[in-house]
């Protein structure tokens, strides 16, 4: 079966809903599944993008023969207009 998750927040990142997708797409790919990620580039907790990401606007990367692509999303922290940013450039893109 061919998956395909989307998610705003994935690892590298830290936090127990990247944790969790990380071991779900682990374990659907161990099971015989082809599983991809579309994902912001990594910028939770901190607001900004993460060293190694900077400056880019897509990336693809392999890790455990899980496919992820990474896009460019308005990285913000908190809430209002620059949060509500940051969600509507992912889902744009």
């Amino acid at each position: 079966m061919k998956l395909l998750l989307l998610t705003l927040y994935f690892p590298p990142e830290i936090g127990a809903p990247q944790t969790r997708l990380r071991a779900m797409t682990s374990e659907l790919k161990r099971l015989g599944h082809e599983v991809e990620v579309v994902t912001a580039m990594p910028n939770y907790p901190r607001g900004a993008i993460y060293p190694g990401y900077r400056g880019l606007f897509y990336r693809k990367e392999v890790r455990d023969g899980v496919v992820i692509r990474r896009l460019w999303a308005y990285a913000a922290l908190g809430g209002g207009l620059r949060r509500a940013l940051n969600y509507l450039s992912f889902t744009f893109l």
